[in-house]
């Protein structure tokens, strides 16, 4: 769960990107061919328009609205591809959903003005637009979050509530326990892309090893091969023959290299995701 403040500057932009109204997109990730999948848990065909009418309407301050207080806030809902693959579309809807639930139980489901699930990218998630208004008439997002402590109090409350739905979805570290800061919506999709596209090239490339050596013998047998100057069987090999082996014995190394690579950015993706797809 990513959350970020938007000033009466961003609102627009904001809707353009949510509602796809404009095919000039900076996230290269997004498929247009796609943006029929997309669709809406709490619709708004104009962000600002509707902003400004809950403000007018529920607004009670003493003191005019300043032009460059936030006026809302998004927050983005999503988990790694493997998860949504596992569970299957009908689960995911229902991910959303009860994502959405828990918005609307702890910011008041007056304040919730858009709910927006995009298909369209490499990852399903949910963008939300909440706009800060309370009981008291006051406009205030501190009011609902004061700092990293209220952060971390409401990613584990979030936890808990989507587990009892999903229990093998993992709980994400805060920023306090990786001692990493807060990335925007969209430096965090950016940097979750970048790890997944490395390690699908890297299981491609894995992939097309072990075909070339999937019947070559280990290479322990190899290494005492070379040591000894024979094969198992006993009979002796020529220097053609050690110099086969020993190439035999790079590729094994070297596909053993490339796992270990693999493994390594499967770690760092992993970490990641855990990391910002949980609050910070």
């Amino acid at each position: 769960m990513r959350f970020e403040k938007r000033k009466s500057v961003n609102v627009k932009g904001m809707e353009l990107h949510n509602e796809r109204k404009t095919e000039n997109h900076s996230n290269t990730d997004i498929d247009l061919e796609k943006k029929d999948l997309n669709y809406d848990l709490v619709k708004c065909e104009n962000y600002k328009k509707k902003i400004d009418e809950e403000i007018n309407k529920r607004y009670k301050g003493q003191k005019a609205i300043r032009k460059d207080a936030v006026l809302c806030t998004e927050v983005l809902f999503t988990s790694d591809k493997d998860f949504f693959d596992k569970i299957g579309e009908e689960k995911e809807k229902i991910y959303f959903e009860k994502s959405l639930e828990f918005l609307e139980r702890k910011f008041g489901k007056e304040n919730i003005i858009s709910a927006k699930v995009h298909k369209d990218e490499s990852t399903p998630h949910l963008h939300a637009v909440i706009v800060p208004l309370h009981s008291d008439g006051s406009l205030s997002m501190k009011k609902f979050i004061d700092g990293k402590k209220d952060l971390a109090k409401l990613q584990d409350e979030f936890y808990e509530h989507i587990s009892k739905e999903f229990p093998q979805m993992e709980r994400g570290l805060s920023a306090k326990e990786t001692k990493r800061k807060n990335l925007s919506v969209d430096e965090f999709k950016k940097t979750t892309n970048y790890l997944e596209n490395q390690i699908k090239d890297l299981q491609d490339e894995i992939k097309l090893k072990n075909k070339e050596i999937e019947n070559l013998i280990t290479l322990k047998e190899i290494e005492k091969g070379i040591k000894k100057n024979k094969i198992f069987t006993g009979f002796s090999i020529g220097e053609n023959e050690l110099k086969d082996l020993m190439g035999m014995a790079s590729e094994k190394i070297e596909n053993k290299n490339l796992a270990a690579k693999l493994e390594k950015i499967s770690e760092a993706l992993e970490k990641e995701k855990q990391e910002k797809i949980s609050l910070q």
